[in-house]
């Protein structure tokens, strides 16, 4: 068994708390016509192709700004709009901030991998810009061009970092993202922040495995 040396860990609804529902919630303010009119729901703009191409950096943050206003029926500013998309940022979950550091400080690489757009990139950045600075490398699919689960992303991650999945443990709150990686040849752990401790168990029981 290799030893692991590296931790790679997603960032929204892990090292960022987040709540989608709030989104859906704030942006349906802004119809400006009955819901039988609307051409799609806020929900599935937001969990379909529409979503995916913007994560991806295929799609400029005006273009779907637009396209949001028009296929969902809403009415507001590109400023109102970024304000409520960013909505979904509760802030940094101090456990698992804490965590990194001590990893960190153990001398595990860090390495971050999310599907995350250029607008909710840069809200992050403040919200827990501290933490950030701990990665040796941020993989960013909008800057990649690419979203988990593909299992090409992952294997250009690893390339980068120039080491094997085997030596490596990702971190991410999506069960499919997780078995993707498993499949690989990396281990993996599904997080949950109301299970933090138990999570904390099941990383330490694999690191002293080592």
């Amino acid at each position: 068994m290799k030893k692991i040396k590296h931790i790679i860990c997603d960032l929204g609804g892990v090292i960022l708390r987040t709540d989608n529902q709030k989104v859906f919630k704030s942006l349906g303010k802004y119809y400006v016509s009955s819901e039988d009119n609307v051409k799609i729901s806020i929900k599935e703009f937001l969990d379909k192709s529409f979503f995916d191409v913007f994560m991806k950096g295929l799609k400029s943050k005006e273009d779907f700004y637009y396209d949001l206003c028009y296929e969902c029926s809403l009415e507001m500013t590109f400023e109102q709009f970024v304000e409520v998309f960013n909505s979904v940022h509760l802030g940094m979950n101090k456990p698992f901030a804490r965590l990194l550091q001590k990893l960190k400080a153990s001398g595990y690489s860090l390495h971050l991998l999310s599907n995350i757009d250029e607008i909710h990139w840069e809200d992050a950045k403040k919200k827990c810009g501290s933490v950030l600075a701990l990665f040796e490398n941020l993989f960013l699919s909008y800057k990649m061009h690419d979203t988990k689960p593909n299992p090409a992303i992952f294997h250009r991650v690893i390339g980068r970092i120039s080491t094997w999945p085997e030596e490596c443990v990702f971190i991410d709150d999506s069960k499919d993202n997780i078995d993707v990686f498993r499949f690989i040849g990396g281990q993996a752990i599904l997080y949950n922040e109301k299970k933090h401790k138990e999570f904390e168990t099941k990383l330490k029981r694999i690191l002293q495995l080592q």
